[in-house]
């Protein structure tokens, strides 16, 4: 299942998303930022890097939400059922002194160790990118020999904002509080 669903993300993920799509890595990302750090810093210019830590990102994602936006992208109504077969009615147990606690429901967590759990997180984040990238009001910083400008990159969850102003910072965390609202996602503020 996880195979045949990543032939499809290349179409669906944005391309300044480096995990789980095939023929992107996250040393490109890496580069990518090392490259924007430079050009900053050689051409003068104001220009922002923040590096955004999601607090347990796998663990947060809420499981309608995810459903939701499977059903947003055009994901069939057989395979969001294969995927709610994962995610509904399940709960865990936490291991306390030796002792398991009652079970309990789980709404939220993609479970990770699982070969589709990376691509669920990256499809379920997907709309915080195209946010980004849609917004206006966000100014990214050109890249050199391209048309195109970045507003952010991302590998999974690790999430580097790379705007030209501070008012694009403070549009950028605009998005992040309403995708935190939608999804279930906390940005650790005080690590920024």
């Amino acid at each position: 299942m996880a195979n045949r669903l990543k032939i499809v993300l290349p179409f669906v993920i944005s391309e300044f998303q480096s995990c789980c799509v095939a023929g992107r890595d996250i040393a490109d990302t890496t580069a990518s930022i090392r490259d924007i750090i430079d050009l900053i810093e050689q051409e003068n210019f104001e220009g922002y890097l923040l590096k955004i830590d999601q607090q347990n990102a796998f663990d947060r994602v809420d499981h309608k939400y995810l459903f939701s936006v499977l059903e947003k992208f055009g994901f069939g109504d057989k395979f969001i059922n294969w995927i709610k077969i994962f995610y509904t009615e399940i709960f865990s147990t936490v291991k306390c002194n030796g002792f398991l606690t009652k079970y309990v429901p789980l709404c939220n967590s993609i479970k990770q160790g699982c070969p589709m759990s990376a691509i669920l997180y990256v499809l379920a984040a997907e709309p915080l990118g195209q946010a980004l990238l849609k917004n206006n009001n966000i100014h990214g910083i050109k890249i050199p020999f391209s048309v195109k400008e970045s507003k952010y990159f991302a590998h999974a969850d690790d999430t580097t904002l790379t705007v030209a102003d501070k008012n694009s910072v403070t549009e950028a965390f605009k998005i992040f509080d309403l995708y935190s609202q939608a999804s279930g996602a906390k940005i650790n503020r005080e690590k920024i």
